[in-house]
This record gives structure tokens, C-alpha cells and sequence, in this order.
């Protein structure tokens, strides 16, 4: 029988070592699947083609003064904003609670 071990911290508190040991995460070189993905073409519309040239402009001009937090608020979320990445499985989220037991994955 698997023993249950339950980790609650905050988000803020979980350190790259901490994330690593808890979800069994290591660095992989590829992934075909990923691969795959980023190979297919993909249609977008005038508007959209428009504002990923504006925020990319903006990007190149700030990218080496941003901080992580001005990165995500001045391109990250406007980005997101605009391909509508939101569901009901993903929405972007400040510091979620992450529960974790070994060999099982949850999020909070």
C-alpha cells in the first residue's frame, strides 16, 4: 500500500529543488510531441498578426530592463489576453496552493 505524504505550502515558498523533488521533474533535451506542435502551421488573423508585432516591439525594447513581474504584466498576460488561452482546465493564476503526495500530481 502507498503511504500518502501531503505537501502545503505556498506558492511563493516552492523552490525549484522543492518543485523538482515533489513532482519528479528533470530536463529533457526534446520532445517530438512539442516538436510536432510548434511544425504546424497555424492561421491568425490581421488584428492578431498586428498586436504580436506591437508587443514583440515592446518586448525587444524593455526585455533586458523588465523584471519578471514587468515581463508578465507588460507581455506575458497581453499576450495570453489576446490568444485567449483561458478554459476551464487552464486559467493563469498569481500564486496558486499546490498539494502534492509522491506519484500523484494535484493543484489547488
Amino acid at each position: 500500500m502507498e503511504k500518502e505524504i501531503e505537501f502545503q505550502k505556498p506558492f511563493r515558498d516552492c523552490t525549484l529543488k522543492f518543485l523538482d523533488k515533489a513532482f519528479g521533474l528533470e530536463e529533457i533535451d526534446t520532445m517530438p510531441a512539442l516538436t510536432d506542435w510548434l511544425a504546424t502551421p497555424a492561421t491568425i488573423s490581421d488584428f492578431e498578426y498586428q498586436s504580436l508585432v506591437y508587443h514583440r516591439q515592446i518586448l525587444d525594447f524593455n526585455v533586458h530592463d523588465w523584471n519578471e513581474y514587468e515581463l508578465d504584466s507588460h507581455f506575458i498576460g497581453p499576450v495570453f489576453t489576446l490568444v485567449n488561452f483561458s478554459s476551464k482546465k487552464f486559467n493563469g493564476s498569481g500564486q496558486p496552493s499546490l498539494l502534492t503526495t509522491p506519484n500523484k500530481r494535484h493543484c489547488r
